[in-house]
C-alpha cells in the first residue's frame, strides 16, 4: 500500500504544483514585459546606448589622433637618426686621399727594380753557373 500512496501523492502534488507554478510563471512574465515596455525604461536604455556610442566615437578619434602623432614622431626620429648616422659615417669612414707613387706601369715590373741590395727578379732562380751540379 505504501507504493500506491506514494504514486497518488506524487500525482496530486504534480497537478497542484503545475497549476501554481504556471500562475507564478505567468505573473513573472507579465511583470517583466510591463517593465520592458515602460516608456521611462526605454528612454533610459536609448540614452545609455547614445552615450555609449558617443563615448566609443570619441575614444576612437583619440586613439586615431594619438596613433597619427606617434607615427609622425617615429618617422621624424628615424629621419634624424639616419641623418646623424650619415654624418658620422661621412666623418669617420671616408676614404683617405691617395697620392699616386708611380708613373704608370714601370714600378710594377719587378725586373726593373731600383733596389741596390738584392738581385734582379729576373735572376730569381740564380745564375746557371752557381747552381749545384751544373
Amino acid at each position: 500500500m505504501g507504493l500506491l500512496s506514494l504514486g497518488v501523492g506524487m500525482a496530486v502534488g504534480y497537478v497542484i504544483g503545475t497549476k501554481t507554478g504556471r500562475e507564478g510563471f505567468e505573473k513573472a512574465r507579465r511583470s517583466a514585459s510591463e517593465a520592458w515596455n515602460d516608456p521611462d525604461l526605454q528612454e533610459k536604455i536609448q540614452d545609455g546606448v547614445a552615450s555609449a556610442t558617443d563615448t566609443a566615437s570619441k575614444v576612437a578619434q583619440d586613439v586615431a589622433e594619438t596613433a597619427k602623432r606617434a607615427a609622425t614622431a617615429a618617422a621624424e626620429a628615424v629621419k634624424q637618426g639616419t641623418a646623424e648616422a650619415t654624418e658620422i659615417f661621412d666623418e669617420e669612414f671616408h676614404a683617405p686621399e691617395t697620392v699616386p707613387t708611380s708613373h704608370g706601369d714601370v714600378d710594377s715590373d719587378p725586373g726593373l727594380s731600383t733596389e741596390k741590395d738584392g738581385s734582379d727578379w729576373a735572376q730569381e732562380g740564380g745564375s746557371p753557373g752557381t747552381r749545384e751540379g751544373g
